[in-house]
């Protein structure tokens, strides 16, 4: 359950480190595209943080 933590958060991380250092070319070439990805990507990364922590939780 740990693992599936710092995998969300390397996600959320790589993509604040991405986006702060403007390395995502899509966002003008294809705003649409990356748009929906960035999304899918976020809720994917919330998704595993806080199934992360609930398994935690419910172990004890």
């Amino acid at each position: 359950s740990i693992y599936i933590i710092i995998i969300g958060i390397a996600m959320l991380s790589m993509w604040i480190f991405l986006l702060g250092k403007r390395e995502v070319p899509e966002l003008t070439t294809k705003p649409t595209q990356i748009y929906f990805h960035l999304v899918a990507e976020l809720l994917t990364s919330i998704a595993l943080i806080i199934g992360g922590i609930g398994l935690i939780m419910n172990q004890s």
